[in-house]
């Protein structure tokens, strides 16, 4: 520390130039800032639902669907059928929509003497009352219609947007904004809902955005007025917050250089830097006023700053670190980058905070101002001091009941997270979202990867029945919707084949039966309907099951609940399954943020022991510095459990924040 006081006390002007130009060459790359909260991207690749996702999203074209609903009391009338046909038209051109699923672009399947037929619900715009009741007649009683394009209350329309491939979420915010430009010429007197699973995870990263360019400059304010109320100057109030400043500048210049992406925990870097930055700044600025008091010469004041206060800043600084590193333990790959991220910050906070400042105070005139601190705020913390010394034994009581509040919450805590739930009660996307659910098939999808050797497999009989078999059963479950399969469609084409009549709503015994009417589809429909829910080959089918619910808990239930099912069915079977999809992934999600906690909770209290314990060279050291920690930590988690705060992925990283700091 001696070295580090006589360069900063000789070189004062050189370093402060040097700390310009950096800012200013990192400051550059800001601008490249990326803002992302897709689910997957926090999975480590290499576990098997990932591994399955990614080939599905791979192999099938893509099943990220954006939902508008139209709520009427009247939905067969010739103005509302209007309506969904202008709708379903300008859609259609908008960039990164694939294709549109409604009322307007739907088609009947009928079977005809040649074969099976294909008939739009709508060939051109409804003109007149007799084009209302046709469309009315065609879709009464199709399975298909109820719950995916008309509502469970018979109020409401459905139009699918079926989104490309791999939207950015940027792209996605473009397309959100699109389609209520265009929603909003139509809404009167319906009301019309927007959501889907990717518009809530670009909305969530529209928000930390917007979270960040509010809180930031807030949590800055804020700090201000403390720090001139504590420090009793202006200098005292600008040079902390120069150095959180230049740390955010840095740390964000980094982020941007290396295309790291801010996520939903890392947005909070740039506040929490704050509130550390100017901790480092109050110690400091506070020592270099009562040297200046006693010895009035700038230069050595400031080198006694740093060999007196320096030491403290430093085991402060690495605590930080080392609850911040802790961290990386986690096998979520967002919750493992913030850690990273933030304990490198606090690094450069440090650097700066023990650099700049003292720099600075060096180069300044010395102002009266500048040797008179806050009285009252210094006679509250020795009054403080005084209080605890005395009832010290009221204080230790304290604690322990603390900590007994901690042991008997803990079990109460919950680990679960629900989506929609980052978003207020009377927000646009959480009002549409819980209607969707509550009259639709639910937005979350579910998706089951089946694949089989056998040729033509999944034009089998046996296996398609095995697959309608787990479908079925799922449909059955509280909070599942309707699903998309292959198994699904060709009884649809049966059914037709049949004259509709509802015994024929069955998968054919006969595999030749089913290969017939695959290609009597083919010849009279679109071939590539198809492509969403079996291969080429037909060794690998796909089927999508919407839940109506993002929250993990009732996730877990129903999967667990299909997994022993198809176990009994398709253990002995030429045929393999994997469950994946958004609603798999939440569950993942939570199963690590478990395990994760644990791991970072004693990597932390392990760090900051050691780093306590090596700096002042002593054990009680170390052991004093934590017992203030565990009681902090296992006080949180007390609260957590009594007041029903589940242990997500935001809330996982509190405790680490909290050793750290403390």
């Amino acid at each position: 520390m001696k070295k580090i006081a006589k360069f900063v006390s000789n070189f004062s002007w050189f370093l402060i130039i040097l700390f310009i130009i950096i800012t200013l060459f990192l400051g550059y790359f800001t601008k490249y800032i990326k803002v992302q909260a897709e689910l997957v991207t926090g999975l480590p690749d290499n576990l098997p639902e990932v591994i399955a996702y990614n080939k599905v999203k791979e192999i099938f074209p893509s099943n990220d669907v954006i939902f508008v609903i139209l709520e009427s009391d009247s939905i067969f009338s010739l103005k509302y059928l209007q309506k969904i046909y202008d709708l379903t038209e300008e859609f259609l051109f908008i960039s990164g929509i694939k294709d549109v699923l409604s009322l307007a672009s739907a088609s009947k399947i009928k079977g005809e003497k040649e074969g099976i037929s294909i008939i739009p619900l709508m060939e051109e715009r409804p003109k007149k009352e007799k084009d209302v009741e046709r469309i009315k007649n065609l879709v009464s009683g199709d399975e298909f219609f109820e719950e995916m394009l008309i509502g469970k209350n018979k109020k409401s329309t459905g139009i699918l947007l079926i989104l490309e491939k791999d939207l950015s979420e940027e792209e996605i915010i473009n397309l959100y904004r699109n389609i209520n430009k265009i929603v909003k010429k139509y809404e009167n007197p319906e009301r019309i809902f927007i959501s889907g699973k990717r518009v809530t995870e670009a909305l969530i990263a529209e928000h930390i955005t917007k979270d960040l360019r509010k809180l930031f400059p807030l949590s800055i304010i804020v700090s201000m007025i403390l720090l001139f109320l504590f420090l009793g100057s202006i200098r005292g109030m600008i040079l902390p917050i120069l150095t959180v400043f230049l740390s955010a500048t840095w740390m964000m210049g980094i982020q941007g250089l290396l295309k790291i992406p801010i996520g939903m925990e890392s947005s909070l870097l740039p506040m929490l830097l704050v509130a550390i930055g100017t901790a480092y700044g109050i110690h400091l600025i506070h020592q270099f006023n009562e040297e200046i008091k006693r010895i009035n010469d700038k230069k050595i004041a400031v080198y006694n700053t740093i060999i007196k206060r320096g030491n403290a800043v430093l085991i402060a600084g690495l605590t930080t670190v080392a609850g911040f590193y802790s961290l990386i333990t986690q096998n979520i790959k967002t919750i493992k980058t913030f850690g990273i991220l933030n304990g490198s910050g606090v690094l450069v906070t440090l650097l700066i905070s023990i650099i700049l400042i003292p720099s600075f105070l060096n180069i300044l005139k010395v102002k009266k101002e500048d040797k008179r601190e806050n009285k009252l705020f210094n006679k509250f913390l020795e009054n403080s001091g005084n209080l605890i010394v005395k009832y010290y034994h009221i204080f230790l009581l304290i604690a322990v009941l603390l900590i007994l509040f901690g042991i008997i919450g803990i079990p109460k805590i919950k680990t679960f997270s629900d989506e929609i739930e980052n978003f207020d009660k009377k927000s646009e996307i959480r009002i549409a979202t819980e209607y969707i659910n509550k009259n639709y098939f639910g937005i979350t999808p579910l998706t089951i990867l089946f694949e089989t050797d056998e040729e033509d497999g999944f034009k089998n009989p046996n296996l398609l029945l095995k697959i309608d078999s787990i479908i079925n059963f799922a449909e059955k479950i509280p909070y599942v919707g309707k699903s998309m399969a292959i198994s699904s469609f060709i009884k649809r084409l049966y059914k037709a084949l049949n004259q509709d009549k509802p015994e024929f709503y069955k998968i054919p015994k006969d595999k030749n039966l089913v290969s017939q009417l695959i290609f009597l589809y083919s010849m009279a429909g679109d071939p590539s309907d198809f492509e969403s829910m079996v291969t080429s080959d037909f060794k690998k089918a796909n089927a999508t099951i919407f839940i109506k619910t993002s929250n993990t808990e009732i996730l877990k239930e129903i999967v667990k609940k299909i997994k022993d099912y198809s176990k009994r069915i398709i253990d002995r079977e030429n045929i393999k399954m994997s469950i994946t999809g958004n609603a798999r992934l939440f569950i993942i999600m939570d199963n690590l943020i478990v395990k994760g906690q644990i791991l970072s909770l004693i990597s932390a209290f392990i760090l900051v022991f050691s780093i306590t314990s090596l700096i002042l060279r002593s054990l009680r050291a170390g052991l004093l510095s934590f017992i203030p920690m565990f009681v902090t930590v296992i006080t949180n988690f007390g609260i957590m459990g009594f007041f029903n705060f589940a242990l997500t992925h935001s809330t996982s990283i509190v405790a680490s924040i909290a050793i750290g700091i403390g």
